[in-house]
């Protein structure tokens, strides 16, 4: 997996801070995000699951850093489980 570093801008908080990439048909999706911190912040959405309040995607981890956020993916954890 490549290294990505974005450069977070406080002043674009809640705002989308590079591409979102898609998983497994597009059922999960991980987004950077700005914050009003020093550091983005990397949001896992499944969209099977309906936010009771916006019904848009459930976000269902917030992580630090992108291999953070990959790692809590399910269908990461099932290619760990697998061996070849």
């Amino acid at each position: 997996m490549k290294n990505l570093t974005i450069k977070n801008n406080p002043e674009k908080a809640g705002k989308r801070a590079g591409k979102i990439e898609y998983f497994d048909n597009f059922r999960y999706s991980v987004t950077p995000i700005h914050t009003r911190f020093s550091e983005v912040e990397w949001f896992v959405k499944d969209a099977t699951k309906a936010d009771p309040v916006t019904g848009m995607a459930e976000v269902i981890g917030q992580h630090s850093t992108r291999q953070q956020a990959f790692d809590s993916l399910p269908a990461f954890k099932m290619l760990e489980k697998i061996s070849f």
